[in-house]
């Protein structure tokens, strides 16, 4: 049976977390060290999507190995991205990649990362691209597990205003999941 040199599915409450998960994960795994309360959470790394993407079907069985040892498949998920482009200092990417919500049974969590990792190939994230001006190539997708909660408010905050792109906090928010 084919096995990964290292895990791909990593627990974010690690105090030293690898680059390959993305930095919204890694970002995750930060505010959870400081006390924030975080839902349990796990980050799929960018090597099972390239490891996957060499024609090795065999991934996909350590792929689910990894889930079905570590998440209660009864409980349900959010699957979202965790790019090496995302929340990054230049760029937030914020709202550019896909997130599926609910998702409960391991069949349907390797659906919800296959489609994942398939929004980092649209024509979306290449005119995003584009117009940031800056050359960042082919997008290295992690994916986030992280276990769903019943939300009274969701957002997004910006540390810097992404239309007058002056030095200020701004909050995007709605009800409910968004």
């Amino acid at each position: 049976m084919f096995e990964p040199k290292e895990p791909y599915l990593v627990p974010v409450t690690k105090k030293h977390l690898p680059p390959k998960i993305g930095n919204k994960a890694a970002n995750l795994g930060c505010l959870m060290q400081k006390g924030y309360l975080v839902p349990k959470t796990y980050a799929l790394s960018w090597d099972a999507y390239l490891d996957l993407d060499t024609g090795n079907e065999a991934v996909l069985q350590a792929i689910s190995a990894e889930i079905r040892q570590m998440l209660d498949l009864e409980a349900y998920y959010a699957v979202r991205s965790s790019a090496d482009v995302e929340d990054s200092p230049d760029y937030s990417f914020a709202g550019q990649f896909t997130s599926v919500l609910n998702v409960q049974g391991i069949d349907r969590i390797l659906q919800a990362v296959r489609t994942v990792w398939k929004a980092s190939e649209t024509e979306c994230i290449r005119t995003y691209q584009k117009q940031s001006k800056h050359e960042m190539g082919d997008v290295r997708m992690a994916v986030i597990i992280q276990r769903m909660i019943d939300p009274v408010i969701s957002g997004v905050a910006f540390s810097v205003n992404p239309i007058s792109t002056l030095d200020e906090i701004v909050v995007e928010a709605v009800s409910g999941s968004g």
